[in-house]
């Protein structure tokens, strides 16, 4: 039973592969590989009263990261699982980090023109301590903007310290064709003002 847990909460990694909405995909012998779904609402753990955007007044980790991007709009709430996965609500939204080398990973959920339809990865490395698949995958972010997890290229961003690394989607942006679209553009701009941000958290 713990074996499928783990199986289960390490594929939701390739959801950020798979854009949003709420499809299941399997590897074709029925294991879940991607999962999407949001079938209930749990608030972001991470509550913060420090002041909006000065990145310098967070604490520097996970969870000061989370804060700070929650209280510049960009986060909402943790991300729940379907329930089919077995994941409780408390701990759908952890990621199995190790999976990529970070020390911690946890995934949440907002909405931009539209309803639930952002979802941001937050992972914690440690740096000084790398293992050798923590390694590779920072360095595929810096050398091409994606690192690859089961066979699958994700788009990422490394923060300028190099500890934190956010993996952004929002449907308008998977799902358009349209890329001169003005819906697109701003969907595309609102994305980079919030890797911006993101960069800028303890640089």
């Amino acid at each position: 039973m713990k074996k499928v847990w783990i199986l289960a909460a390490a594929a939701m990694l390739l959801v950020a592969a798979a854009g949003c909405g709420n499809d299941v995909q399997t590897d074709g012998q029925g294991n879940v590989v991607s999962a999407v779904s949001s079938s209930t609402t749990s608030e972001v753990q991470t509550e913060s009263t420090q002041p909006s955007g000065d990145a310098t007044s967070y604490d520097n980790t996970l969870e000061g990261l989370a804060s700070y991007m929650k209280d510049l709009g960009y986060i909402e709430k943790d991300y729940t699982a379907p329930s089919t996965l077995g994941l409780t609500a408390s701990n759908s939204n952890i990621m199995q980090a190790q999976i990529i080398g970070a020390v911690s990973g946890k995934r949440y959920t907002g909405s931009y023109d539209g309803s639930d339809n952002v979802t941001i990865e937050l992972y914690e490395y440690d740096p000084a301590n790398l293992d050798e698949t923590g390694e590779k995958v920072l360095q595929q972010i810096k050398e091409k903007g994606t690192f690859t997890v089961f066979d699958t290229d994700v788009e990422a961003y490394l923060s300028s310290n190099s500890k934190y690394v956010m993996v952004y989607k929002d449907t308008e942006l998977s799902t358009n064709t349209n890329k001169e679209s003005e819906k697109y553009l701003d969907h595309d701009a609102r994305r980079k003002e919030a890797v911006e941000k993101f960069q800028a958290f303890h640089a």
